[in-house]
């Protein structure tokens, strides 16, 4: 037999041995490179679950707001203007747990524990944007003033220079949960302009509202006014770690900020020529002939100084946009006579109320925004098996000032219905709330004696005190 004539066949039963071969080994990988490639996929699909479920619930989710009062520690102290009047205060909780978020323009009931006084507790604005380990409160000393017309004596203020002199760094106070009166609280879910009144000490919130704004919505117009007697009252010297040095920083296309020194005032020369006087030193009328000189060359700059004080009527309302007149909401904060005259002047431009929000941030600018209720009413105030009886005077202003002024001394002392520790029971008789909405909602049957008068139909009013 022709040795070639068998090759051929066995060249072909090898080659298809070798297929076979090849075949197998081929299969064998395949199924195990999908077998591998099946596991790295799992653990994928595990690895991604985890990161896009577990961590985003720790990170995310935030705790549940507290009830009563909780520890908080000083982390840091911050004197912000050059009189030494107004301190920030960076507060984080001792438990080391997230804090909650809150409304922009909610306020903190602080309690601190005062030598031979025992607690006194105020409310005081959030001044910064949402941290979740730490709460910012800038508080304003307030010291003893003597009306010079009627020689008054308005007291300084307790809570105020307490934690001035003796709060610092590493000191531990209490602190309640984040609250926020129902119609101040700044909205993030619209877009329409905000415009921002702060007076004084009233720019508290207004900072809080306008870093919200710049972080979450940067492209969200609002303009800022905050009003001083003079530039040593800013709140910008401390360098960086000023809460006004970070709102300079921060202005944009859609952010304006406009400082009022009301010191400084327009005058008129032997020449007829429009100038400025007065003002708390030199660099005050300086600041705001720069911003007029800068503005009469036709450049309109984002920070702007201008004298007099903060007041809708004139420069302010002409230098608001169409959009800004038709839908722009109004916030305001600061003195009862600041924002009542804010409040008339908007209305009679036509602005709806349901777009002017304001903050009373004390008794006296509650005062300034309430009528005095005059009724004729007997007001009874009973505790244990005693009681007292006084006649109501509507220039106390409310119950709880009239029963101090009688001997019945009432826990609280925000004087504006924020805080909540005067809640009294009603015994007979019904009340008035001069105040509406409550910042806080008292119980049924109770009262806020802070915000509280006799209803006009009540001859008798019994409460619990």
């Amino acid at each position: 037999m022709d040795p070639l004539a068998l090759l051929f066949p066995v060249l072909a039963l090898f080659a298809i041995c070798l297929a076979g071969v090849v075949f197998v080994g081929t299969r064998r990988r395949v199924r195990r490179g999908w077998r591998e490639l099946a596991l790295t996929t799992d653990g994928f699909v595990i690895r991604l679950r985890e990161a896009r479920i577990r961590p985003a619930r720790s990170e995310e989710e935030p705790d549940l707001a507290w009830e009563g009062y909780r520890k908080f520690r000083v982390v840091k102290k911050v004197i912000e203007d050059s009189k030494d009047e107004t301190a920030s205060f960076y507060f984080s909780p001792i438990d080391g747990r997230r804090l909650p978020p809150f409304v922009p323009g909610a306020y903190l009931n602080i309690r601190v524990e005062i030598p031979d006084q025992g607690p006194e507790s105020r409310s005081y604005s959030i001044s910064g944007a949402f941290r979740k380990d730490y709460y910012r409160l800038s508080i304003k000393r307030v010291p003893e003033v003597v009306d010079r017309k009627t020689g008054k004596v308005y007291p300084a203020g307790v809570v105020s220079n307490f934690v001035h002199d003796h709060i610092h760094e590493g000191s531990v106070i209490d602190i309640m949960a984040p609250q926020c009166c129902p119609d101040f609280g700044l909205s993030l879910e619209d877009e329409a302009p905000a415009v921002l009144f702060g007076g004084g000490v009233g720019i508290t919130p207004m900072l809080c509202m306008w870093e919200e704004i710049v972080a979450r919505q940067p492209s969200r117009p609002v303009w800022l006014f905050y009003g001083v007697r003079g530039g040593a009252e800013l709140m910008d010297n401390a360098g960086d770690q000023s809460a006004l040095i970070r709102i300079d920083s921060q202005v944009s296309e859609y952010q304006r900020l406009f400082y009022c020194l009301s010191r400084v005032k327009e005058s008129v020369d032997e020449n007829e020529q429009v100038v400025l006087i007065g003002g708390e030193d030199g660099s005050d009328r300086l600041l705001c002939e720069a911003s007029r000189r800068l503005r009469a060359t036709g450049v309109d700059p984002p920070i702007v100084y201008e004298p007099g004080r903060i007041s809708v009527k004139g420069w302010i309302w002409d230098a608001m946009t169409p959009q800004f007149k038709a839908e722009a909401h109004f916030y305001m904060c600061g003195p009862g006579p600041f924002m009542k005259g804010l409040r008339e002047d908007l209305t009679a431009k036509g602005v709806p109320a349901r777009r002017i929000h304001y903050e009373e941030f004390g008794a006296d600018s509650h005062d300034a925004m309430s009528e005095v209720a005059e009724t004729n009413c007997d007001v009874v105030f009973t505790k244990g098996g005693s009681s007292k009886n006084m006649a109501w005077e509507g220039w106390r202003r409310d119950l709880q000032r009239l029963g101090k002024a009688n001997g019945v001394q009432i826990r609280g002392t925000c004087g504006v219905g924020a805080c909540g520790d005067c809640q009294t029971p009603i015994l007979a008789g019904r009340v008035n709330h001069t105040r509406s909405p409550l910042p806080f909602q008292p119980t049924a049957g109770c009262c806020l004696p802070c915000v509280a008068v006799p209803h006009p139909d009540c001859t008798r009013l019994e409460l619990q005190a």
